[in-house]
């Protein structure tokens, strides 16, 4: 099991894109072929919408951002997605349930771009066990096992909102998430918010020299778990 907190790519790519907000460049500016793209699918179960993203990047994912120009475009199955210029990506949003389709891109040299992704269902049961502070805790959730290049990340948060915790689990076949008895000494005695989310990287089938990544990222119900102290 990985011990770390995760961070959503999406969200590390609009803070990256805070701090260089000022080296956004036009895509003519540079080579098309060193252009790289992050592409996401996710879905928040309680808000029950589908979003598909992208962002653009010269030469890698710290690169400089780049706006699409001219009559480049990005596509999730029939839908445009529309620049957002404050977190500087482009995204599209679904009623329901979308749990697959094809990412289209074409650049300015015409070439063009289909890379698809799928998501994998993840949720919690309705009820759950109490986690004692200071003792391992093992998290079942529903869904299929962990697969190759996934992973589900675990975030329970007080009622105030203020002191999240991750527990994330990547290891092959498994189907809980374990939080080490040390770790849920910090988690806030009390009524908290929990909920998980199963993040997939697709396969890249096509994409310029400089590369791409393409995310698959299901948010399950959040539920309610209590935490005694000891």
């Amino acid at each position: 099991m990985k011990r770390h907190h995760f961070i959503p790519v999406i969200l590390l790519i609009a803070f990256l894109s805070a701090l260089t907000a000022c080296e956004t460049e036009s895509q003519q500016d540079v080579n098309q072929d060193r252009i790289y793209v992050y592409y996401e699918l996710y879905y928040n179960a309680d808000q029950d919408i589908t979003y598909a993203k992208a962002s653009f990047r010269f030469g890698s994912i710290t690169g400089t951002i780049l706006q699409l120009s001219g009559h480049s475009y990005v596509k999730f199955n029939d839908a445009y997605l529309t620049y957002k210029p404050v977190l500087a990506y482009y995204e599209a949003t679904f009623p329901g349930l979308v749990t697959e389709g094809d990412f289209r891109y074409i650049d300015l040299d015409s070439t063009i771009f289909v890379n698809h992704a799928t998501l994998h269902p993840v949720d919690l049961a309705e009820t759950l066990d109490t986690i004692h502070k200071g003792h391992v805790y093992e998290l079942p959730f529903d869904g299929d096992s962990i697969r190759a290049d996934e992973t589900v990340t675990a975030f329970i948060n007080s009622t105030l909102g203020t002191d999240l915790q991750t527990f994330s689990q990547s290891n092959l076949l498994t189907v809980s998430v374990l939080m080490p008895a040390d770790r849920t000494l910090e988690i806030t005695p009390g009524i908290n918010t929990i909920y998980v989310r199963r993040n997939y990287l697709n396969p890249v089938a096509q994409a310029s020299s400089a590369g791409a990544e393409i995310h698959s990222i299901y948010q399950s119900h959040a539920r309610q778990i209590y935490v005694k102290s000891e």
